[in-house]
Parts: structure tokens; sequence; C-alpha cells
């Protein structure tokens, strides 16, 4: 029976998905080519060269790029750097397309031909990949208790456990933490509401109204989405001082709001999914577009509306890049994630890299608080809305 299960979902429904799939499917390649925290948190691209000119043994694009512009303010060197990032998301975008609309059309006749995978080997390798998974995060957790030792021991499981880390994490003069996570949650709250609204919006009107040169406008946006978000940080931070409003918790909102609208693609190709003519039924009653989205649409879609709000609530706690330079050396102003960063210095690493575990413990739980209070809306009933 399971055996079949899995080849009806591989033969029937991940054929019909595959298009919705591409846009999701996209933006992870391209965030991945982005992903600059993991690699400058862990090496600083180190071990690196005299010289900005030339990338860390460790370095990315993303974070070779991050020096040029910041460090060696070579504008020109960093804009070859962007250019080559884009160059590689369009390809690998122009792929991800073209193979999902062949795959869906030749899914049958090439069945024969494909391999039966063994569930064992399936659970075998998700069980391998949950492992992979959760050890850094069982690590971190068994560590802020850990009361000895620095940064580094020799093993896993703590010798004994404290909750001195998270007394000296929260009484300290040092690194204010409380007023880091009080500003992290009000530019995470604003930016959960304003994204939210902005995206569902923006996917909505793309994907029911038509109008003229709808396309291009896709394709734009999706050219747009293919440059790494901080190449305009410069230009950012001049606008931002120009209006007097660098170093607020104001300016982070309406950055982390502003760009909201280009993340679109996987909002859309939800509310594509849901049949149109639910909407002409409504019309043809009189309802008006508005109507239609209260009443059918939203109550259709709170899935992609959760996905969506926990997806700009977590941004402002992991962000670094646009913090740092808008922030500037204002302690009072900053998120914990920079905050916390300097709880890795080299002059502060081994006396406060506890409390840091602590800290990333602790900023878990408003992002888990907000899951568990949204998760209902993911398995209610799909057909809600088209009952009003």
């Amino acid at each position: 029976m399971e055996l079949a299960s899995f080849k009806s979902s591989k033969s029937i429904t991940f054929p019909q998905i595959l298009l919705i799939m591409a846009p999701s499917l996209i933006q992870q390649f391209i965030g991945n080519i982005n992903n600059f925290n993991v690699i400058y948190f862990l090496t600083g691209g180190g071990p690196t060269n005299s010289s900005y000119y030339q990338a860390g043994s460790t370095d990315l694009l993303v974070t070779w790029l991050y020096k040029l512009t910041v460090s060696a303010k070579d504008y020109n060197l960093a804009s070859v750097i962007g250019i080559l990032i884009f160059a590689i998301s369009a390809a690998f975008s122009l792929l991800a397309y073209t193979r999902s609309a062949s795959f869906k059309e030749g899914t049958a006749n090439n069945e024969k031909n494909r391999k039966k995978l063994s569930l064992l080997g399936i659970y075998v390798l998700l069980a391998v990949l949950a492992l992979i998974w959760l050890t850094p995060i069982i690590w971190i957790f068994l560590t802020s208790f850990r009361g000895e030792g620095s940064n580094a021991v020799p093993y896993f499981f703590p010798k004994t456990y404290t909750l001195d880390n998270y007394i000296r994490l929260f009484n300290n003069n040092t690194y204010p933490f409380v007023q880091w996570f009080m500003n992290t949650l009000i530019v995470a709250t604003a930016t959960c509401i304003l994204s939210t609204l902005i995206t569902v919006g923006m996917a909505y009107s793309l994907s029911r109204i038509k109008f003229k040169h709808k396309n291009r406008f896709l394709k734009l946006a999706l050219v747009l989405n293919m440059f790494p978000g901080f190449m305009s940080m410069i230009a950012v931070y001049y606008i931002l001082k120009a209006l007097n409003l660098t170093q607020t918790l104001t300016s982070l909102i309406l950055v982390y709001s502003a760009g909201a609208a280009l993340g679109f693609y996987i909002a859309k190709g939800f509310f594509d999914t849901i049949p149109y003519s639910l909407d002409e039924s409504a019309m043809i009653d009189g309802a008006t577009r508005f109507q239609i989205f209260r009443t059918i649409t939203l109550p259709l879609s709170k899935p992609i509306i959760v996905y969506t709000a926990l997806m700009a609530f977590m941004g402002p706690w992991v962000d670094f890049i646009f913090a740092s330079v808008i922030l500037g050396d204002v302690k009072e102003k900053y998120t914990v994630a920079l905050g916390l960063f300097q709880m890795l210095n080299k002059d502060a690493i081994n006396k406060w890299f506890l409390p840091f575990t602590s800290g990333a413990i602790i900023i878990a739980i408003p992002i888990t608080l907000l899951f568990i209070f949204m998760q209902k809306y993911y398995v209610e009933g799909v057909t809600g809305g088209a009952v009003k």
C-alpha cells in the first residue's frame, strides 16, 4: 500500500505541482547563493589573504562582495561580482522552469525507464538528514546549560549543568541583551504585518487581475530577485541618511518591508491553484473584488499566509548585514543577531561564548510560539472559504 502510494505521488501528484515548486526552488537556490550569515559567522571567509581583492579560503562570492563593498570600497569590482551572481542565478532559473515544464510533459513516457526507489532507502536517507539537522540544535541547547569550559571542549554532553549562562546574559552591563531582544521583537512584529499585507496583496493582484504587460512585469521581478539584496545597501544607506533615518529601528522596518513585494512568487503560485470559477460564481451573485478576496480567497489561502508571515517574522532575527550597515555603532539600537555577534569577537569569545549559546536558544522562543499559534491554520479545511 505504501509503495503504491509513493508511486502514485511520484507519477501523478509530483508532476502536477512542479510548476508551483519551480518558484520555490528558484528562490531557495538564490537564497543559498546569497547565503552570507553562515560563512561570515563561522569563518569570516578566512583564512584570509592580506588584500581584500583576493578572496579568502572559505569566501563565497557573496561574502567577498561584502568585503569589497564595506571594507575595500571597490564598487567596480563588487559590481562585477554581483553581475556574476546574477548570471549564475539566471541560468539556474531558466533551467528550473524549462525542466519543470518538460518533465511534466514527459513523465508518463519516462516512467518505465526510472529505477524503483525502495521505501527503506528513503526512510534511511530521511533519518540521516534529520540527524544532521538536529545535531547542531541539540548541541547548542546542551551547551547553553554547560557549567565548565569556554568555547571549545572535546566532548558533546556537558559534565555539569547550570543556569548561570542565562543569568549572566540577562544581568550584565556590557551586552544589553534584553534591549536587543525587545528591539528585534518590535522590528519583527512590524515587518511581519507590513510584509504579509504587501506580499499577499501583490500575489493576489498578479494572480487574479489581468492587465497589460503583466508577463513582462513577472519576468522583471524574477530578474530583480536574482541580484543579492545587499548590493543596494550603500544606496539604501545614503537614502536613509538623506531622510535622517539612519541608526533607527524605523529604518530597519522600512528596509525589511520595502522588498517584500518581490517575494510574491510562492504566494502567487498558491493563488493560481485556487479555481477561478469560485471568483466568477461570486461575481455573478454580485460580490465585489474585495468581498471575494475577503470571504473566499483568504480562507482558502491561510497556509500560504501563515508561511509568508513566518518568513517575514524570522527575517529580522537572523539578519546581520543590513542591521550592521544601518545601525552602525549605536549599541542600544542593535538587534539580537548584531548584538550576539559582538560576543564572538576574539577578545570576548572565551568569556561570553556560553551566554551567547543561551541567547541563541532564547531567540528561538518567539519564532516557535508564533509557529505553534499559527500552526492550526495549516490543517484547516481547504474548502472552508468556498462555502461562503
